[in-house]
């Protein structure tokens, strides 16, 4: 539990803080080793839901092997680091384009 008691949005006080905004808070009451950048603060009556699928857009440079269906992979954010495991690859896009150039491959390779 801690207090927040100011909060900026770039360099100008702010009471209210969108997705993607740059936010700086200060708290008090809180050991400051329980802090870290990007991590997420929440009301303790309604806390994060936490999700176990995410849907992602990967660009793949210099692989040495090709990322296939059951893979298992490791997704770094932040300091947080998770393990994962690739259950489905929808589509590949064409790199000029952006546009899909293959439904349901069967594995990623470079580039």
């Amino acid at each position: 539990m801690t207090v927040v008691h100011s909060q900026e949005c770039g360099s100008q006080p702010c009471t209210v803080a969108m997705t993607g905004d740059n936010v700086t808070i200060g708290l008090q009451g809180i050991n400051v080793s329980n802090v870290v950048a990007g991590g997420v603060l929440c009301h303790p009556s309604y806390p994060m839901a936490a999700s176990t699928h995410l849907e992602l857009k990967i660009l793949t440079l210099d692989l040495t092997m090709p990322i296939l269906i059951g893979s298992k992979v490791e997704f770094h954010i932040h300091q947080a680091k998770e393990a994962a495991r690739v259950v489905k690859i929808l589509s590949v896009f064409d790199q000029k384009t952006g546009k899909v150039s293959k439904r349901a491959p069967r594995c990623l390779t470079e580039k």
